[in-house]
């Protein structure tokens, strides 16, 4: 499995999420693939957490280049002797002395014995050491480079970070180093406090950016052209181009239960994308549009159109996404982007959207 580290370590995330590489896991580790999978959503954003403070620092960032120059391992989840040596120096050289707590620790959130959680550690630290050490080349990116790169990642990185994990990374050490960082958080939350107040009593919160009226500011009809997948949304958002223009984006891998508004599963990676993209632009704001095809009574397919963007707007709001930024719109049969006349066509035009303002 190749990965790439283009503006966030998001999608080397993402990347242990498909089928193919949970199932390789699973089987190296001998643990159901549902465990495997909750046992990675605290493993992985812990030993990126764990990079992100190791670059920290000017000495940690030249380490992690050094680190990454060295790699030989063929970027792949594998489990063979040679790659997992490597993965416990690359390992080692992050975390340090805290290696053995953070192994244990993460064995007592996920429920999987230590053995497990190290070879997953050791499997998945190659690979990602591996898909840095080719941005850095890439970018012909130095120390500094590197550091400002994952000074970027950190507050993105720590949402994904299950509650009780956050101090598994090296931060609780660096607080101690010396006298004047209490006094600093102490200011910095008196600041924030000071900040809330005034934003809360002295302004009101500006209204979302997208549509007061959502069912008629829109097409007739939508291009299937000027559609893209959600695969290309941080792409987006991360373009200056973006700022204040609308964007429409279709998820591929999102199904409902036959006259249902429950969630069949596949659409987590997904759904995990989006919820971090807008947790990192906090001034984007977004539409879900729920779609039906053209079959049935049409007041009925307007009903289950809007509860499924309300499902979905729900699903982002468990991940951390503020429900005011959201609008869940049922669109029923308008705005068809195939012919009805076909069940392929149908089933193209039962979909749900994302519209985000940046």
């Amino acid at each position: 499995m190749a990965a790439v580290v283009s503006d966030s370590l998001f999608s080397v995330s993402q990347s242990f999420f498909s089928p193919d590489i949970l199932q390789k896991i699973s089987t190296e580790i001998n643990q159901p693939i549902e465990k495997t999978k909750a046992g990675l959503k605290s493993v992985i954003p812990t030993l990126l957490m764990g990079i992100v403070n190791k670059g920290s620092t000017p000495e940690g960032a030249e380490t992690l280049v050094n680190m990454a120059s060295r790699h030989t391992t063929p970027m792949n989840v594998s489990a063979d002797s040679d790659t997992l040596k490597e993965g416990n120096e690359f390992l080692t050289g992050i975390f340090g002395n805290n290696l053995s707590n953070t192994v244990s620790s993460l064995g007592v959130t996920t429920g999987m014995n230590t053995g497990s959680i190290s070879k997953m550690l050791g499997m998945a630290a190659p690979l990602v050491m591996g898909a840095i050490g080719s941005k850095i080349k890439n970018e012909k990116m130095s120390a500094s480079g590197l550091m400002n790169f994952l000074g970027q990642q950190k507050s993105s990185l720590m949402a994904l970070i299950p509650s009780g994990l956050g101090g598994l990374t090296g931060m609780q050490n660096r607080t101690s180093e010396t006298s004047v960082w209490p006094k600093v958080v102490l200011l910095g939350l008196v600041v924030a406090a000071v900040i809330w107040l005034l934003n809360t009593f002295a302004f009101k919160r500006p209204a979302p950016l997208v549509m007061k009226s959502p069912t008629t500011s829109l097409p007739a009809a939508v291009s299937p052209n000027s559609i893209q997948s959600i695969g290309s949304l941080q792409a987006f958002m991360n373009s200056t181009a973006a700022a204040g223009t609308l964007k429409r984006f279709r998820f591929e891998h999102l199904n409902f239960q036959t006259g249902t508004t429950t969630l069949m599963n596949g659409a987590e990676n997904e759904l995990n994308q989006i919820a971090f993209t807008m947790k990192t632009f906090p001034n984007a704001t977004a539409r879900i549009e729920g779609f039906t095809d053209n079959t049935g009574n049409e007041a009925v397919n307007q009903t289950i159109s809007t509860k499924r963007a309300q499902a979905v707007k729900n699903e982002l709001v468990s991940r951390g996404v503020r429900a005011d930024r959201i609008l869940a719109v049922g669109m029923g049969q308008r705005n068809p982007i195939a012919s009805n006349d076909t069940a392929q066509g149908r089933a193209e035009n039962r979909r749900i959207e994302f519209v985000v303002k940046k």
